[in-house]
């Protein structure tokens, strides 16, 4: 009876470290309704006020996003990474009413 204890008490253990491992890995990677703000620049990108690049997503909104370069502008999106690089793909986005007037006012 302890035997069939022990290997229940084992497969639980490592069932629930599995989760743990493969949940916490898959969840830094995908990233649902994020919001950032930042400058597009010339290379498809959108810089945060920390210096963080994402890559703009070719596809749907993004490829608006992706002509407004020097533009200061606040996307909502999807953040994944892709090949190393955190890119998101654009839902919805303004354009600050300033963003033309003094580029350097973050």
């Amino acid at each position: 009876m302890n035997t069939k204890i022990n290997i229940w008490s084992t497969l639980a253990i490592a069932l629930a470290a599995t989760f743990i491992l493969f949940g916490t890995s898959y969840a830094g990677n995908y990233t649902d309704n994020a919001d950032i703000r930042g400058i597009v620049t010339s290379n498809s990108q959108l810089v945060d006020n920390h210096g963080k690049a994402f890559n703009i997503a070719n596809s749907g909104e993004g490829l608006d996003v992706q002509t407004l370069i020097g533009k200061k502008v606040e996307v909502r999106g999807t953040v994944m990474d892709k090949g190393g690089q955190p890119t998101i793909e654009v839902h919805n986005y303004k354009i600050h009413p300033w963003s033309s007037l003094n580029p350097d006012n973050r």
